[in-house]
């Protein structure tokens, strides 16, 4: 299972992350063409998750009026950034946990050391 969320960071605004159930310690960026995952706006972030999670990517057409140019992007995607390693979470996907908790099967645990 999947868990998706969009955090903030220092390029064009937001960037949509995901996190496997077979390595729940960290979360990975979710890879566009040449691994761009930068948004100016947190809808496009979603619609970025939304168009990964059906499986039916087909790019998404950023609005002009964000930037100035298409160079000024560019730049922002290539000036070095250090990274934030204590992100601001924008958004999570809490499907994804409402379907977790619900396959999950809680049975009692029995101590068994005499003590």
């Amino acid at each position: 299972m999947k868990n998706y969320r969009i955090i903030k960071d220092s390029f064009l605004g937001y960037e949509a992350q995901v996190r496997y159930s077979w390595f729940p310690f960290i979360w990975f960026q979710m890879g566009d063409f040449f691994w761009i995952n930068t948004w100016p706006t947190p809808e496009y972030a979603k619609q970025f998750i939304q168009q990964k999670k059906s499986g039916k990517y087909a790019g998404i057409e950023i609005n002009s009026s964000y930037s100035n140019s298409e160079y000024e992007r560019e730049v922002k995607l290539l000036v070095f950034q250090p990274k934030n390693f204590l992100p601001e979470v924008i958004w999570e996907d809490n499907e994804t946990q409402r379907e977790q908790n619900a396959k999950r099967r809680w049975w009692p645990v029995i101590n068994t050391v005499n003590g």
